[in-house]
């Protein structure tokens, strides 16, 4: 398999390396699903070292939002409006990128 996708979290706590994990995953799948391509068989790794930074993770079992290890953003799937406005962007996105390609190509010296 020559598929590697790397997951990298950011520098906030996050929640046990393994939920993390398979959060991603489900996020990765979902996003395949949304745009309707088929399951492409891939290998994840992800990069988690918020052990190192904080002394327990976030725990989704905690309610007090006082809490330092309260998860006030547990994974969720989009819903289909959110996956409406993400294709939304991702055309407009690949519109402004073709427009900067043709400024680029017509400007080139070369």
């Amino acid at each position: 398999m020559n598929r590697v996708i790397i997951g990298i979290h950011g520098l906030k706590n996050k929640p046990p390396a393994q939920l993390l994990r398979d959060w991603w995953l489900l996020s990765i799948y979902d996003g395949l699903t949304s745009i309707g391509l088929p399951f492409i068989p891939f290998r994840f790794e992800l990069l988690y070292w918020a052990d190192l930074l904080y002394p327990a993770p976030l725990d989704v079992s905690i309610e007090n939002e006082k809490d330092p290890r309260f998860l006030r953003h547990p994974y969720k799937k989009a819903s289909p409006s959110q996956y409406l406005r993400i294709n939304l962007r991702k055309h407009w996105s690949r519109e402004r990128l073709e427009r900067f390609e043709d400024y680029i190509l017509k400007s080139d010296p070369l």
